[in-house]
């Protein structure tokens, strides 16, 4: 039986989810703390996703089944029956670690939103030592126009916060998850930050796990596309600011559709980028990295084929030009897992030298997990002040012969040139550790 002292209400959206729901509902019957509940609307499955999620014999969830009419309004009738104090929406595929509730609420203290790292898993929901924490920068409009770092399973709200950005719908019922965008959660946190809504600090520590399959929404690329340039455009707090943002965004959907091998979508894109600019190159090797580690996680057929012959193709796809052909190699040849690009940086530091990790973002964190420890002295620089790292932090100032620098962010022709201007020993790219590595 739920309790009025409830603290934190999970609602999840499913639809035909009957081989993931039970596990996903059995990750929040492990939780340290007993303050919650859960609401399961089945949005009118035609498995037995209901049954399954039944069969989780706990008083404190609730399921109830209705006509099919998408996600955004499957977690609207969730939200329209929470009474707790937070709240946390969650797929029907996805799971938290059993001390999830417990270190958001006490996370979040004052705030309005606290969100905590998250790792991608195969379908299975193996770990596949693929981390992401975002930071503070993530969570300003700048940071959220730019890509959405955020995983809404790994996002606890104050419920009377949301209750404030509802809508009411002809039938009274409150509408907080828009149902005009495929980015429903994005713009919610845009929402959410445009209002002046506070962020609590971020917790590093990675509760939340993303299931990928190979099919799913995020694969609909069209539409992804459009919406996102239709959200840049209205939430970016600056005009110049929104057409760069809007740039990076139709790079990085070009680089998926290469990848997806949708040349029509590829042919549409190009028409309205223009001409490809050298600088173009670092996000699309970056998205093209991206594009192909979620198919192999996902297990998807597709990836089962050797990636090296797709080079060409995706190249080809992206217009041929030498920024296409030059991004293409450098998206494949960094695909590779961190774990041999660490080992490898670790084999190239000599005695009395130091190896100093250059950004501390995605790629950045990765290296540092998959680091060998105790082997050799390990430091970080990065450009905003606010990231945080357990390893020591320099400043391009103290960089010296005795530093060999992996530089790990994929948009990287500004900071190649600026550490030209240090006294760094050495500067090393992943794809070619690892081209050099495979030799």
């Amino acid at each position: 039986m739920t309790c009025d002292n409830d603290s934190l209400t999970y609602v999840i959206a499913a639809r035909d989810a009957a081989a993931t729901i039970a596990q996903s509902l059995r990750s929040l019957v492990c939780q340290t703390r007993a303050d919650w509940r859960c609401v399961v609307i089945d949005d009118g499955s035609t498995d037995r996703t209901a049954t399954a999620a039944s069969q989780v014999q706990d008083p404190r969830i609730r399921v109830e089944v209705r006509p099919p009419r998408g996600v955004a309004h499957a977690r609207n009738a969730g939200f329209a029956m929470c009474t707790t104090p937070f709240v946390c929406f969650l797929d029907a595929d996805d799971a938290v670690a059993p001390q999830h509730a417990a270190c958001m609420l006490a996370s979040i203290g004052a705030a309005d939103v606290v969100a905590c790292g998250y790792r991608y898993t195969d379908p299975m929901l193996n770990d596949t030592g693929w981390e992401h924490t975002p930071t503070d920068g993530d969570a300003t409009l700048d940071g959220l126009c730019e890509l959405n770092q955020f995983a809404l399973g790994g996002l606890v709200f104050r419920r009377q916060v949301l209750r404030g950005l509802c809508e009411r719908t002809r039938t009274g019922e409150p509408s907080l998850f828009s149902t005009r965008t495929h980015h429903e959660d994005w713009e919610l946190l845009l929402r959410l930050t445009a209002a002046g809504a506070a962020w609590a600090p971020m917790v590093r520590e990675a509760l939340f796990s993303y299931r990928l399959l190979p099919a799913s929404r995020t694969t609909d690329l069209r539409p992804l596309w459009k919406d996102g340039l239709e959200l840049i455009q209205r939430f970016h707090p600056s005009a110049r600011g929104g057409d760069d943002a809007s740039r990076r965004w139709s790079l990085r959907a070009l680089a998926r559709a290469a990848v997806a091998g949708r040349e029509a979508l590829c042919t549409e894109i190009l028409a309205l980028l223009g001409p490809l600019a050298p600088a173009d190159a670092d996000v699309l090797a970056g998205a093209i990295r991206w594009s192909v580690r979620r198919l192999q996680t996902s297990r998807d057929p597709a990836a089962c084929g050797e990636f090296l012959g797709w080079r060409g193709a995706v190249a080809r796809r992206m217009g041929a030009s030498p920024v296409a052909i030059e991004a293409a190699q450098r998206g494949f040849d960094s695909s590779r897992d961190w774990s041999s690009i660490a080992v490898r940086c670790v084999g190239l530091v000599k005695p009395g030298q130091t190896l100093v990790i250059y950004g501390m973002g995605r790629n950045g964190r990765e290296v540092v997990r998959a680091m060998p420890r105790n082997r050799v002295p390990v430091a970080f620089v990065d450009d905003r002040p606010w990231v945080e790292c357990d390893l020591p932090r320099l400043a391009l100032a103290d960089l010296g012969p005795q530093h060999v620098v992996l530089v790990t962010p994929d948009a990287r022709t500004h900071i190649l040139a600026v550490l030209g201007r240090t006294r760094a020993g050495a500067v090393l790219l992943p794809e070619r550790i690892v081209t050099s590595s495979a030799a």
